[in-house]
């Protein structure tokens, strides 16, 4: 009987260990980078089943609804990633996007709340999100990923996926939230926005400005938040010492596009409407620019303003005939910009 005993608890824990097995193996680990790059095309074809065409990634959230450094880590990977597996929809920029939402005081439960969906849907211009919590365990880190539309704060699809600790995550766990926040960004390619502005539907976030030799380098990102159809126009731009010396634009670059002043920092006449350096604005997809200025004093630490002149075109059909609005111009102004070193 005793034999028996023995004998029957052995194949009970035999089928046990093996049930263990089974379960364990059917919820699989992944290294960071293996566990985003499983999950990223999965997503991708659920926006393109769903027919969304921009999308911004916001920061994972803890089960306490707060962001931590693994969950910028994850959104921003993630969004890498998407942006590479797909030409069929844009992926919102996340310079802007944490930009816009530090100006507007907007947190990621704002856009899940349906009660502040629509009011955070219209400030931000934003129709669709990808975010989600991070959810820690023993030996793993549980991801639950959502896409979310901001105008009803429905939850249009899910995905879940389990990441196997390592020295990275773990040194990500212990990261304080808020002293090595720019550092851990900067880390993974998050460049936090010296300024922004906001003007005419057209939002303006400084990266960065540094001395170079003797030229003074800005780096800025302009999203158009409202036309779809929008022409933006770069008209001219100025930079201001502290002494008060004046640096017109020697020339600037958007989206690829390279275009030089006439020497006085203008770009084209609005009067003749010639020779105007214009780029394509989509909705929530952010222009890269970079103004260039020659012969900057080397000994400045900051620029007392920094100006910009833009005007809009707009273009809709109507029928056979296609009709132009082009608004007037309109400044952008930022004061006491810091200058990074040139070796940043």
């Amino acid at each position: 009987m005793v034999d028996e005993t023995i004998k029957y608890m052995k194949n009970y824990y035999k089928i046990f260990f093996i049930c263990s097995l089974l379960f364990i193996f059917s919820y699989p680990l992944y290294a960071l980078e293996s566990g985003i790059e499983k999950i990223s095309p999965v997503i991708s074809n659920s926006l393109t089943n769903l027919n969304i065409n921009t999308i911004a990634v916001i920061n994972f959230i803890n089960l306490k609804g707060k962001p931590t450094e693994l969950g910028r880590f994850v959104a921003e990977e993630l969004s890498v990633a998407l942006a590479d597996s797909s030409n069929k929809f844009n992926i919102i920029d996340r310079t802007y996007m944490d930009a816009l939402l530090k100006k507007n005081g907007i947190e990621v439960s704002d856009f899940i709340n349906p009660s502040t969906a629509l009011t955070v849907a219209k400030i931000s211009g934003i129709k669709t999100i990808l975010t989600g919590t991070v959810l820690p365990l023993n030996n793993r880190v549980e991801v639950f990923a959502k896409i979310i539309s901001t105008k009803t704060g429905k939850i249009l699809a899910t995905f879940d996926f389990n990441l196997e600790k390592d020295s990275t995550i773990d040194a990500l766990l212990t990261q304080s939230s808020t002293t090595n926040r720019q550092a851990s960004s900067e880390k993974n390619g998050i460049k936090p926005a010296l300024q922004i502005q906001e003007s005419h539907n057209f939002f303006f976030a400084i990266t960065k400005c540094k001395l170079s030799n003797s030229s003074l380098v800005c780096n800025l990102t302009i999203t158009n938040q409202s036309n779809p159809n929008n022409i933006f126009i770069l008209l001219s731009a100025q930079a201001i010492d502290p002494y008060g010396v004046v640096y017109p634009v020697s020339e600037a670059t958007m989206n690829g596009i390279t275009f030089s002043s006439d020497g006085t920092g203008n770009f084209g006449s609005m009067a003749t409407n010639s020779n105007l350096f214009s780029v394509a604005a989509n909705q929530g997809v952010p222009i890269k620019t970079q103004l260039v200025f020659n012969s900057v004093s080397f000994n400045i630490k900051k620029i007392s303003l920094l100006e910009l002149t833009f005007a809009t075109k707009q273009q809709q059909n109507m029928g056979n005939l296609i009709v132009t609005t082009q608004e007037n111009p309109y400044p952008v102004k930022f004061d006491n910009v810091s200058l990074t070193n040139s070796e940043e």
